[in-house]
């Protein structure tokens, strides 16, 4: 496929196999679905314009393996393409199929790189190759790639925006809830917001005090007896917003703080999510109005929760004081994960580019995240990750090219199978 798509053959004298000269004016464009290959080629054979669908083989007998001469969807193919032709092969209306045969006209340095491409036991594909990659094809190529991973979170922002009604402030909630969770807790975290009607959070947001209340008493944390004031307050407050919204709170044990440092405990990750919903109750459009990175971190910098949990990670349980500010790492992913795609989404669906410019700024004005992938990516080190745009772009490569072995599709693969000295055919 990738061979024919990309004329990457000797095509000086090309001819069917029953001698007719074959003139490719364009090879059709690749069909994923089932049915012929190609659609909508054209192509002059035996000096007679044909336009079509043309079939990719290994070998011409490996359309009757196929089954294509029983599915009337290959009764218009026009070209026949193979690597070697072993037998002739006639389509329902007996005429005989054209066919290209390409053995002989294909550079063998382009299945030598590719079967070391995939061959590779490197945990990305390319390995050690990827240095001789030119660094504008790179660059330009993790440009892209960070583009579609936001194209692809926006895809499922988008299923978001249905359930809750094109609302984009409640969409913006759940998103923030999500990101607070992190890995471990972004599940509870979701379904604590899917638990509490919107009105409930903005109601609530002017008294820090309440959206405590009204947040651990819906996560379930608010059922224990309490030897300290405060978080008797917090139950006190909760019975009563119980009632007004009818609420049905969550079970405590879904909450997971094993294997989670001090400061990544779920009960500070509420506290300081409930004085971002005090502060900025109005959240996306305070996302859209602090759209320069610089101004959503000194915004959200000043995150602190109440003096409370200044000697506390947990309810009624006193630790050493520290002040609870919303660590730099965590503000990092609640940008990436949250905002930027949503700032993204937003301006595609309102074709506003104003808005994917800033999303990708925005991770370009952050640095590049640190994690077991991107540690991979950088030993030995073939390029510079030096922003969260391009460690995003990474992540993309890693899970949805390298994974599936996806070479042909990547723009370092595709320069590395055509890096070549010899002009030789075989």
């Amino acid at each position: 496929y990738y061979l024919w798509h990309y004329r990457l053959y000797d095509f000086q004298d090309l001819q069917t196999t029953a001698g007719e000269a074959i003139q490719v004016i364009q090879p059709g464009f690749r069909l994923a679905e089932s049915g012929p290959d190609f659609f909508n080629a054209q192509l002059k054979i035996g000096g007679v314009l044909w336009v079509g669908n043309v079939e990719i083989h290994v070998k011409s007998s490996d359309w009757e393996r196929h089954r294509h001469q029983n599915d009337r969807a290959y009764d218009n193919v026009i070209l026949h393409v193979v690597y070697e032709h072993d037998r002739e092969i006639r389509i329902p209306n007996k005429h005989q199929l054209p066919v290209l045969e390409l053995k002989g006209r294909i550079a063998p340095h382009y299945l030598q790189n590719y079967q070391q491409l995939q061959n590779n036991p490197s945990n990305k594909a390319c390995g050690g190759l990827i240095k001789g990659v030119r660094r504008l094809t790179l660059m330009n190529w993790l440009d892209r790639l960070a583009f579609e991973r936001l194209e692809q979170r926006g895809g499922r922002i988008q299923e978001l925006l249905q359930q809750k009604g094109q609302n984009w402030e409640a969409v913006a909630y759940l998103l923030l809830f999500r990101a607070m969770g992190g890995k471990v807790n972004a599940l509870p975290f979701e379904m604590l917001a899917n638990s509490l009607p919107h009105k409930a959070i903005i109601q609530c947001a002017e008294k820090l005090e309440l959206l405590e209340a009204l947040l651990f008493g819906q996560a379930g944390l608010l059922s224990s007896t309490f030897s300290e004031s405060y978080p008797q307050k917090l139950q006190e407050n909760f019975r009563y917003l119980k009632s007004k919204y009818q609420l049905e709170p969550l079970q405590p044990s879904q909450w997971k703080f094993g294997g989670l440092r001090p400061a990544g405990f779920p009960t500070l990750r509420l506290a300081q999510l409930a004085v971002i919903l005090h502060q900025y109750p109005n959240l996306f459009a305070f996302i859209l109005q602090h759209t320069a990175a610089n101004a959503l971190i000194t915004a959200l910098d000043t995150i602190t929760p109440s003096t409370y949990w200044d000697t506390h990670y947990v309810l009624d349980k006193v630790s050493k004081y520290r002040e609870k500010k919303l660590g730099q790492a965590a503000l990092h992913r609640l940008l990436i994960n949250a905002f930027a795609p949503l700032l993204f989404l937003y301006g595609q669906k309102r074709a506003k580019l104003y808005y994917q410019e800033k999303a990708l700024a925005l991770l370009e004005a952050l640095p590049a995240e640190k994690n077991h992938v991107l540690k991979k990516w950088n030993q030995p080190q073939p390029i510079a990750i030096q922003s969260a745009l391009h460690s995003q772009a990474v992540l993309q490569l890693q899970q949805h090219y390298c994974k599936n072995m996806r070479c042909l599709e990547c723009a370092v693969g595709h320069e590395l199978v055509r890096t070549n000295n010899k002009s030789t055919f075989t």
